[in-house]
């Protein structure tokens, strides 16, 4: 099994696309013992599984089963945690050209190679940050129009948080 992303929120929602043989209609993900509150087949290659929601930070076994006994023994490993706060931004303005190199101060951060930062709310506006310290990333602004934007993050490229999380 493949599993993107590995990594999510503790209340659950997190989409993950699981990538293995052999998936039929009705196939079941589980998180450690507890089973996803959604699955989506789209092939005998692949299934979306949505991540239950948990009390604590952890990281638990995903395994796939398409009869409800038979589980998988993949040993992949999706990670929870606690929702990441926007703490300060430095600098708080740049220009429309983009480019400025903004360091944002972050609370509650889980370390992982996939940290995004989106300047404002548009899709288009995500870029990939560099992990500075444990609670410390560095994004480089796109090119945006005028105005002031939240700054938002994220440690999985699907799910974006900010001061207001």
């Amino acid at each position: 099994l493949a599993v993107v992303p590995n990594i999510g929120r503790l209340s659950g929602g997190t989409y993950i696309s699981v990538v293995g043989t052999n998936f039929l209609p009705g196939a079941v993900c589980r998180f450690g013992n507890q089973s996803s509150s959604s699955v989506t087949w789209v092939s005998p290659y692949e299934i979306l599984c949505v991540t239950p929601p948990v009390n604590k930070a952890s990281t638990m076994v995903i395994e796939v089963t398409n009869n409800g006994v038979i589980f998988s023994d993949s040993g992949i490993l999706f990670t929870f945690t606690q929702e990441p706060v926007v703490q300060s931004l430095s600098p708080t303005f740049g220009t429309t050209l983009g480019g400025t190199n903004v360091t944002v101060t972050v609370a509650n951060f889980t370390s992982t190679n996939d940290i995004y930062c989106r300047f404002g709310v548009s899709d288009v506006d995500i870029v990939k940050a560099i992990l500075l310290s444990s609670t410390q990333i560095l994004c480089v602004t796109p090119p945006h129009a005028a105005g002031s934007f939240d700054v938002y993050i994220s440690f999985n490229n699907q799910e974006f948080f900010t001061n207001e999380s």
